[in-house]
C-alpha cells in the first residue's frame, strides 16, 4: 500500500508581496503565506496520514542575497523538508503552503523516489521562471527554474533531481510579467495550456498528458491562478482565470491518466483576516503580535 505524507510547509520568505497588500501591515502581508499555510492545516479533513511540519524562521529580516531574498534561510528550510521527506519514505506526499517554493522540495524528491518517472502539472497565472539577478528577487518566482535546476546554487545543490521541460506542463497562464520571461520560456521549451483554451474543453490537457511518458505526476495547484472574480483569496488580482470547479475537474482528469503521487496548494493569502488580526492585536488584554 502506498504511503502517503501531509506535508505543511509554512514557508513565506520566498516571497516579497507587502506593496500588493496594502491594506495590512508590511509584516503581516510578509508573513502572510505562512498563515495560509497553517489555515490549509486547519480547513482540510485530517487522515490518519502521518504529518510532518517543516520548522519555519518566523524572524522577519529581510535581505537580499546574490539576487535572492533570505536565500540561506531557503536554503536551511529545503534541506529541511527533505530530510523530512526522506525520513517519511512516503510514496504520495500532500503539500500544504506557503509560498509557490514549497512544491520544489517534494517535487524533486518524488522525482528522485520514482527515477524519473514524474512529471509536474504546474497550475498558476505566472510561469515561476525568474532568476537571481531578476528585477524581483523573490524565490517563489523561481521556483520552475529551481525545478529545471537553474537559479541559486544554495538552494540547487541540496535538490535530489531536477526535470525536464518537456515533462512539465504550465496550467493557466497568463501573465508573464515581462516580455523576457515570455521569451526565456519559449527559449527553454517550456509548453502552457492558458485559461482561454482551456474554457472550452480539456483536450490539449489531455493530449498532453497521454503524450507525456512519465506514469506519474505532480500537481501544482497555486491559488491565483484562479479568477479573481470566482474566487479571491490570492495576493494578486490576475483577471480571466480558470475556475475553481475548472481547477478541480483538471486535477482530477490528470489523477485518471497518471498516477497522482504529489498535491500542493499554495500561496493562500487570508487578506481579510489578516487586515483582523493587525486591528485586535492594538487591543487591551492582547497586545501585539
Amino acid at each position: 500500500m502506498a504511503k502517503s505524507l501531509r506535508l505543511v510547509f509554512p514557508q513565506w520568505q520566498g516571497a516579497d508581496i507587502a506593496r500588493i497588500v496594502p491594506e495590512v501591515s508590511p509584516d503581516s502581508a510578509a508573513q502572510g503565506y505562512l498563515w495560509g499555510s497553517r489555515i490549509l492545516d486547519l480547513l482540510l479533513p485530517r487522515t490518519q496520514d502521518e504529518t510532518f511540519v517543516v520548522p519555519v524562521d518566523t524572524a522577519v529580516q529581510r535581505s537580499v542575497s546574490a539576487g535572492v531574498y533570505d536565500a540561506d534561510i531557503l536554503a536551511t528550510q529545503t534541506k529541511d523538508a527533505l530530510k523530512l521527506l526522506q525520513i517519511s519514505k512516503a510514496d504520495q506526499v500532500l503539500t500544504l503552503g506557503g509560498e509557490c517554493s514549497v512544491s520544489v522540495a517534494p517535487f524533486t524528491y518524488l522525482k528522485a523516489r520514482f527515477k524519473d518517472d514524474v512529471a509536474i502539472l504546474w497550475l498558476d497565472a505566472h510561469p515561476d521562471i525568474t532568476l537571481p539577478g531578476d528585477p524581483y528577487a523573490g524565490f517563489h518566482a523561481m521556483a520552475v527554474s529551481a525545478l529545471l535546476g537553474r537559479g541559486d546554487a544554495r538552494i540547487i545543490a541540496k535538490l535530489p533531481a531536477t526535470f525536464k521541460s518537456e515533462e512539465i506542463l504550465l496550467v493557466g497562464l497568463r501573465d508573464w510579467e515581462r516580455e523576457e520571461i515570455y521569451q526565456r520560456q519559449l527559449s527553454w521549451g517550456l509548453k502552457h495550456v492558458s485559461p482561454d483554451t482551456l474554457a472550452s474543453n480539456l483536450a490539449p490537457l489531455e493530449a498532453w498528458l497521454k503524450a507525456c511518458p512519465c506514469s506519474k505526476v505532480a500537481v501544482h495547484f497555486d491559488v491565483d491562478v484562479l479568477d479573481p472574480a470566482d474566487l479571491f483569496c490570492a495576493a494578486g488580482k490576475c483577471p480571466q482565470g480558470l475556475k475553481l470547479i475548472q481547477c478541480m475537474e483538471i486535477i482530477k482528469l490528470a489523477a485518471t491518466y497518471k498516477e497522482l503521487v504529489g498535491l500542493t496548494i499554495a500561496e493562500l493569502m487570508p487578506r481579510t483576516l489578516l487586515r483582523l488580526r493587525d486591528h485586535l492585536t492594538t487591543l487591551p488584554l492582547i497586545g501585539p503580535a
